[in-house]
């Protein structure tokens, strides 16, 4: 098929899917946090270990979208500016209202921004990897650097090295994966390994972006889905207040009751 600038609908209904899983689950989570709720917390600790794969999912599509943008330096600023005014709210203005355990340092808006800035910066550089080695690198990195945050990196146990103890007091190593002891995050994404699941996306992007896509990915099949892909940004912002408001709702009624 030859290139087409037409919406490719199908990446929204995908995104819009593990947005539906993101609100799901921060939902589960606020819900046993706030009302003390036992089937929300059996619910939470069985989605838990899938919640890396929707993330993935959403940062990876995020990724094929950055190759076919061209504005990409625009949008990784005014993503970068948006995520440091949600650390600005949940660092310093929301624990003065009396909420705890708020504090986004380096969230998903943080590493989507980042990703986005430094594949524009080095875009030139990405093009001359062919894609097939490329995608395969990210993901190789990607997985030798899963674990960055516990202090290892590689293949498998056998073939482990220990990230250098005295790293971990540096403070300011937090976007890469290396904390201090008593860091918290409320949602974190580290550049490492997530941002090579991002980069990994755009020389998938590659493929897409020279026009091999079925014609099935052009038509809408789940409306639901799209709608919520296409405004991802915006649900990402409001979906916890909104929560938030709902839980302190029900809570409110169930004590008139």
């Amino acid at each position: 098929m030859a290139y087409s600038k037409k919406r490719i609908l199908l990446l929204d209904e995908v995104r819009g899917f593990a947005v539906f899983c993101m609100i799901i689950y921060h939902a589960l989570f606020l819900s046993y946090q706030l009302l003390d709720t036992g089937w929300a917390y059996e619910a939470f600790k069985f989605f838990e270990p899938i919640q890396p794969l929707f993330a993935s999912i959403f940062i990876f599509i995020s990724g094929i979208c950055s190759r076919l943008s061209q504005k990409n330096t625009a949008r990784g600023i005014k993503l970068l500016i948006l995520a440091l005014s949600l650390t600005f709210i949940s660092v310093v203005l929301l624990p003065s209202f009396g909420f705890e355990n708020t504090q986004i340092y380096f969230g998903i808006l943080h590493l989507l921004a980042c990703s986005i800035l430094l594949f524009s910066l080095f875009r030139k550089g990405f093009d001359k990897i062919p894609a097939i080695l490329g995608a395969t690198l990210c993901i190789l990195i990607a997985f030798i650097t899963r674990d960055i945050s516990y202090g290892r990196i590689g293949l498998w146990d056998d073939l482990i090295l220990r990230v250098p103890y005295k790293w971990y007091a540096i403070e300011w190593l937090f976007p890469i994966g290396i904390f201090p002891h008593g860091f918290f995050s409320a949602d974190y994404f580290p550049l490492l390994p997530w941002s090579f699941v991002f980069f990994f996306g755009t020389f998938v992007g590659i493929s897409i972006k020279n026009g091999r896509v079925p014609s099935f990915a052009y038509k809408s099949h789940f409306k639901f889905c799209e709608k919520l892909g296409q405004n991802a940004l915006l649900i990402y912002i409001i979906h916890i207040p909104v929560i938030y408001i709902l839980l302190f709702a029900i809570q409110w009624i169930s004590t008139q009751v």
